[in-house]
């Protein structure tokens, strides 16, 4: 399913933040040796492209878990064909 315009405009500014936090991650990590620093940009960084893509507010996280608790507690129950009991 295609992205709207709002949902474009929301991706790409959460890249413009996460990709320098990435870029700069990279950089201490293989040219400067920092790699403690380096690494925490980098899952940061990918953290919020994450965040961005699989989660739409931060209300919807404890909503899909209590859906998925629900349906896994509540079974619907069966219907009954009434037309083969006559």
């Amino acid at each position: 399913m295609g992205r709207s315009i709002i949902e474009s405009v929301k991706l790409l500014a959460v890249l413009v933040f996460a990709l320098p936090a990435i870029a700069a991650g990279l950089d201490m990590v293989f040219l400067r040796g920092e790699t403690t620093m380096g690494a925490a940009l980098v899952v940061i960084g990918v953290l919020m492209i994450l965040v961005e893509k699989y989660i739409d507010s931060p209300f919807d996280l404890p909503g899909k878990l209590t859906g998925k608790a629900v349906d896994t507690v509540i079974k619907e129950p069966e219907e009954i064909d009434e037309s083969s009991s006559e």
